[in-house]
């Protein structure tokens, strides 16, 4: 069982705010999620660069944070995604650091 901690639920002009919406621990491991609710017709799509600005995000929460840092927790990021937002170079790069980052479709349900 993961224990939640819900960090940053909101929009900033109904813009991407790049910001970790969820942390999830269990034991080790420590997931910071990231959610987009974007249609797959919108233009909007999560690009390589909206995932570096996220691990920067990570890394800045685990200096203030060292008990994070220091506990040998494996760190993974995840997009939870309602539809199939993601950029080409999105892609490659969660390909090439997929040690470190996922991305996983969650529809939304009406």
């Amino acid at each position: 069982m993961y224990i939640l901690i819900v960090l940053n639920i909101k929009k900033e002009n109904g813009r991407k705010d790049n910001g970790i919406d969820i942390i999830a621990k269990k034991e080790k491991e420590i997931l910071f999620i990231q959610c987009k609710n974007w249609s797959a017709n919108s233009t909007r799509k999560v690009k390589a660069d909206d995932i570096k600005i996220a691990r920067q995000n990570i890394d800045d929460f685990l200096e203030k944070n060292p008990l994070y840092k220091l506990g040998g927790y494996k760190i993974k990021i995840i997009y939870a995604i309602s539809e199939n937002v993601l950029h080409g170079s999105a892609y490659h790069y969660i390909q090439d650091n997929s040690d470190v980052v996922e991305f996983r479709i969650i529809p939304m349900i009406d």
